[in-house]
């Protein structure tokens, strides 16, 4: 009965030293993993640095004629409404501070 205790108590800190090298060696990893990417970072930053003060400011003034274009857009003012639609249309300008339009009505 000894014995087997024993062996329990043995496998059971095997066990637990297994798990804390275990868990030591992630670690490790992922701080190599974290200090790679922030030294690829760095480099990326200073490379960025270096080709943004190689970049030569110039300023230049352009001459050059200005082309204006017109555009025509037609305009009908010889529009003419009859007077049932002109009665929905005031009824619509009229009411146009309230949320409710006229019905409109049959043409006549």
């Amino acid at each position: 009965m000894k014995e087997i205790l024993a062996i329990i108590l043995a496998l059971c800190v095997v066990a637990g030293a297994g798990g804390f090298v275990g868990n030591r060696l992630k670690q490790a990893e992922w701080d190599r993993s974290i200090i790679a990417a922030k030294e690829a970072q760095d480099k990326a930053l200073d490379a960025a640095a270096k080709a943004i003060a190689q970049i030569d400011v110039k300023q230049q003034t352009i001459v050059q004629r200005v082309t204006h274009e017109t555009v025509e857009k037609p305009v009908y003012r010889d529009c003419v409404n009859d007077p049932g639609v002109m009665r929905d249309i005031n009824a619509a300008i009229q009411s146009a501070d309230s949320s409710e339009l006229p019905d409109s009505g049959p043409t006549d």
